[in-house]
């Protein structure tokens, strides 16, 4: 579906160590899109919407956007 959206998975690790704070993921992908519109529409899209329950039945997560400056 991310690739629909002109979009890439940049990584995924279970490699995590959080440095502080109260966050202590277990895991991360990180995916990019050619703008912050873009990632929107594909975490809004039918195609997405398809498949998010499996993700949010799989466990605790979370999702976030970053637009860069």
């Amino acid at each position: 579906t991310v690739e629909k959206f002109c979009g890439k998975i940049v990584m995924g690790s279970d490699k995590v160590e959080a440095a502080d704070g109260n966050w202590s993921p277990i895991g991360i992908v990180v995916l990019e899109f050619e703008s912050l519109e873009r990632a929107k529409q594909w975490c809004n899209s039918p195609e997405y919407s398809a498949v998010r329950p499996m993700r949010l039945e799989s466990g605790t997560s979370g999702t976030i956007f970053a637009d860069a400056p």
